[in-house]
This record gives structure tokens, C-alpha cells and sequence, in this order.
């Protein structure tokens, strides 16, 4: 299938259903729907699956149902005696889909436990094609068709088919729910009673800077895969807030100097975790160094204060355009 954007942003979750309304002829770019989603104002964790497992306000099924969309779920339940018609019946529903020139939206299809896209499928070799957040870019990815079941062990949805569109979008109530939720994602007190703890626990919003902060000022503080995989992503979303809450200044001029600080936060938010990649980065050293560990438990206070300005200046904002 030709004309499909590749990923904008690296999230797992909801850059995919852009790329398939984007196909379909809706093109919102993409700070627009992280916004919309939520994403753009999420942190949570920090481990590998935080991305995936944060409170966000809906599903990536009920996101294109806001946006429109009519979306049906396929299921396959890999400890099912039937588990391998199942699957047969999914890769035929993936065939047909992508013959009426439609991508689907398939678990672990390219990337590890996201929601990629689908737009093509070698049935003589058995290989599916497509983007995932980190996989295909100027060219296709390309995977065995059974991938997808390597992922099937924390969900029984494999795919999401994309269906009419016969629901109208109320774009104003959806970016006053997103600042609404920015705001009260950023004060979560999930596991708050727990924060203190030396145990891990999973934490959001301001609790989870503070906590992440924290455990870097140990000088024996390895870097895992969560600090990195959460690294990438958030450096990527918190671009989207700034966007996203900058856009929006146009269109509520009443907020528009509180929403423009907003943007700018976000934005130097989003400086300061760049400036953690050599530290936290997927090719950074993993063991430990007290030097490393005290620049970025410094950085990352500098972040999460950020983050901070950016809230304020949003709750500031909701009265005005709420």
C-alpha cells in the first residue's frame, strides 16, 4: 500500500491511529493527536512498560471513536485449543483490510509490545509491512507474520480494523479535556502513600520526576532499559505538548499568554531531556558512575521543574477556556 506516513513520534500507543486517519484523508498532525490522547502531557514509571501502562484518558480504539471512527477489535487467544484458526482468520481479516486499501492497526507486528501499523502483506512469503514507533522510516519494516504472537501474553487484541467514519469530532471540547487532564495527570496520586519507599513502585506525574531524580542521586545507580526506553519517548511527546498547547493559544485567545509559557516550558522541558541522552541513552553506559548519576539527577530536577511551570501555567489556563 503506498501514500502511508511513517511514525512522527515515537509513542506506542496513539501515533498509530494518525497514521491511519491520515490515510484516510484526516490530516492531524501529529503534536495534535498526542495532545488529544494525552500522551504528550504523560510520565509514568519509570520502567520499559510505562509508556504502554500510564492512565491516559481513553484507549487507541476509543481515540478514533472520538475522532469518528468506527474500529473493531480482532482477537486471538494464543492458549485457545482453536488458537491457530484464530490466527488464520486474523491474517485473512489483515488481507482484506489492506486490499480495500485500509492499514491495520497490530500488536508487537514490528516493534516489542506497541500498537504498530500494517499496510502490507506478502502472503506468498508470509511477511507483514508497515511502521511502528521505532521500526521503518524511508523504507518499510518488514517482519514474519507470526510476530505478532510473541506479544499476545498481555492482551487477547491483536489488530484493530479502522472502519467507516460516521461520527463528527467536537474539537473543543476534546483540547479543554486534554488541558483538564494534563493538569490532574501531573498531580496523580497514584502509589502516593508509597513514594518513599526504597521499593519500586509506579508512579506519574510529579511523583515520578521526583522519584526518578531521586534514585540517579545513588552513585551506584545503573541505567536500565526503562530509564532509556522512557527517555526516548517522553523526549519525543513533551515536543507534542509544546506544540499542541502553543496551537491552541491561536484558539482561545482569552488563555493565550498563559498557554504560550505553557508552550515554552514544555519546550525547555523537552531541551533538558534531550541533553540526557548521552547519560540515559540507549548507548550509554549501563554501569555505574557517580559523576554520570549526579548530572542527571540534576537534569532531570530540571526537567520535572519545568514540568511544573508548564502545569501551573495550564491550571491557570482551564478557568479561562473551561
Amino acid at each position: 500500500m503506498e501514500g502511508v506516513d511513517r511514525y512522527r513520534v515515537m509513542e506506542p500507543m496513539f501515533e498509530c491511529a494518525r497514521v491511519v486517519m491520515h490515510h484516510r484523508g484526516d490530516r492531524f498532525a501529529p503534536a495534535y493527536v498526542q495532545g488529544i490522547a494525552g500522551t504528550a502531557f504523560t510520565i509514568g514509571g519509570i520502567c520499559p512498560c510505562a509508556p504502554t501502562c500510564v492512565t491516559v484518558p481513553r484507549t487507541t480504539s476509543e481515540l478514533l471513536a472520538l475522532f469518528g471512527y468506527e474500529v473493531t477489535p480482532v482477537h486471538y487467544r494464543a492458549q485457545a485449543p482453536e488458537a491457530e484458526a484464530e490466527y488464520a482468520a486474523f491474517l485473512q481479516r489483515l488481507a482484506a483490510s489492506i486490499a480495500a486499501g485500509r492499514p491495520v492497526i497490530t500488536w508487537h507486528a514490528f516493534t516489542y509490545y506497541e500498537w504498530d501499523v500494517v499496510c502490507g502483506y506478502r502472503e506468498a512469503t508470509g511477511e507483514l509491512v508497515g511502521y511502528g514507533s521505532y521500526a521503518g522510516g524511508d523504507a518499510y519494516a518488514v517482519s514474519p507474520q507470526d510476530r505478532p504472537k510473541g506479544g499476545m501474553d498481555v492482551t487477547d487484541t491483536i489488530a484493530l480494523l479502522v472502519g467507516e467514519k460516521t461520527g463528527t469530532f467536537d474539537a473543543t471540547v476534546a483540547e479543554v479535556e486534554a488541558l483538564r487532564f494534563a493538569v490532574e495527570h501531573a498531580h496523580s496520586q497514584k502509589n502516593a502513600a508509597r513514594c518513599a519507599e526504597p521499593e519500586w513502585v509506579f508512579l506519574e506525574g510529579f511523583l515520578c520526576y521526583q522519584r526518578w531524580a531521586r534514585d540517579f542521586g545513588d552513585p551506584a545507580r545503573r541505567r536500565s532499559q526503562g530509564d532509556s526506553y522512557c527517555l526516548g519517548v517522553l523526549d519525543s511527546t513533551r515536543r507534542c505538548a509544546a506544540a499542541f498547547v502553543g496551537d491552541l493559544a491561536a484558539r482561545y485567545p482569552v488563555a493565550a499568554g498563559h498557554l504560550r509559557a505553557a508552550s515554552e516550558a514544555f519546550t525547555r522541558e523537552a531541551e533538558t531531556l534531550a541533553a540526557l541522552k548521552p547519560w540515559l541513552g540507549w548507548d550509554a553506559p549501563e554501569e555505574p558512575d557517580a559523576g554520570r548519576n549526579a548530572q542527571v539527577s540534576a537534569l532531570l530536577e530540571r526537567a520535572a521543574e519545568q514540568y511544573r511551570q508548564a502545569i501551573g501555567r495550564l491550571e491557570s489556563a482551564l478557568p479561562l477556556v473551561g
